[in-house]
């Protein structure tokens, strides 16, 4: 977004020229706390992306595992075959 536009630090004069001081204040201070936000989620990606891709991987892999079959082949979960599912949930 241009805030160059919005002219918050160009002198207002007039009944709301106090409103227009505390636009740019704000202006000011939402500024500060995004480019604050922005170095901390960059700093965050840098030091857990690799650990996140870690547990990306292993995720992959035991999702792999669990659904694979003797083939080899996914296969989906089916509820109707859950031994701990409760026979009256299928009765309509």
């Amino acid at each position: 977004m241009d805030w160059t536009r919005c002219r918050y630090s160009a002198p207002h004069r007039g009944p709301l020229a106090k409103q227009w001081e505390q636009l740019a204040v704000i202006h000011g201070e939402l500024r500060e706390t995004e480019t604050s936000y922005d170095s901390e989620l960059v700093r965050f990606a840098q030091n857990q992306g690799p650990r996140l891709d870690r547990l990306r991987d292993r995720l992959a892999s035991v999702t792999r595992q669990i659904g694979a079959s003797p083939a080899g082949e996914v296969t989906p979960h089916d509820p109707q075959q859950d031994p701990q599912r409760d026979p009256k949930e299928s009765q309509p």
